[in-house]
């Protein structure tokens, strides 16, 4: 019974492998390198435009960090470093992905207050 189950768990790991890759064929889904810790061999992200992640060690969440935001990061990567990078290592950059590291703060700050 034991073995059954494992062949059959594999079958379903392997049809969801399977469904994943179509959607990430189709442009539908990504597969996302930053995972939650303690999570299955691969994460997917349903945001397929360029976009940073922050990963927070405390809970283990995985958070899209805000569009606009997001740009203005990856905006600000000066590319004369990615061909530093390319001429010493001897690739070719294709895109930058980044994730932020974080923790949940006990209280979140409202605006300043006009005093």
């Amino acid at each position: 019974a034991i073995a059954t189950c494992h062949v059959a768990i594999d079958a379903a790991i392997a049809t969801c492998h399977v469904a994943i890759d179509a959607a990430v064929t189709a442009g539908i889904l990504t597969i996302d390198a930053a995972k939650p810790s303690g999570c299955c061999d691969i994460a997917v992200d349903a945001t397929v435009s360029s976009h940073i992640h922050l990963r927070l060690e405390d809970t283990g969440e995985v958070l899209d960090v805000p569009g606009d935001v997001s740009l203005r990061i990856l905006d600000s990567v000066d590319p004369s470093i990615l061909r530093e990078i390319e001429n010493e290592m001897g690739i070719k950059v294709d895109e930058v992905e980044l994730q932020l590291v974080g923790r949940r703060r006990a209280e979140v700050p409202g605006p300043p207050e006009n005093h």
